[in-house]
């Protein structure tokens, strides 16, 4: 069961970055992928509850720990789904998908990186 948790954690780490405050999807390509793949997989029940409770309230930590219980649950019971968010991920961890602020350079320029694996210099 471990397995399911670590994957389902991946997941959702790399998935939360796609809801700002708003629940407008903002994120990386891999984590609007991977929210795209929950949404069509949790079409009814808790699972769509819990899915529909982060959409509404995505500054909630406990609304995306239900929600992981529910893919890790799933995931469980469901080895192609296992084999689909594997590779959806494709290695991807909330590591690799950052957004970063950096202040500085020529009069005070803010730039702003969002992606997956971006190399930054500001000099």
């Amino acid at each position: 069961m471990n397995e399911y948790i670590e994957l389902a954690r991946n997941a959702i780490d790399v998935a939360r970055p796609a809801l700002d405050a708003g629940g407008a999807v903002v994120a990386s390509v891999t984590g609007c992928a991977i929210w795209d793949w929950m949404k069509g997989r949790f079409s009814s029940g808790a699972r769509a509850e819990a899915l529909r409770e982060v959409e509404e309230h995505p500054e909630l930590g406990t609304k995306w720990d239900i929600l992981e219980a529910n893919l890790a649950d799933m995931l469980s019971e469901q080895a192609d789904l296992r084999a689909e968010l594997e590779k959806l991920l494709g290695g991807a961890s909330a590591q690799t998908v950052q957004n970063a602020t950096i202040e500085g350079g020529i009069r005070g320029t803010i730039v702003q990186v969002s992606g997956d694996r971006n190399d930054v210099d500001v000099g």
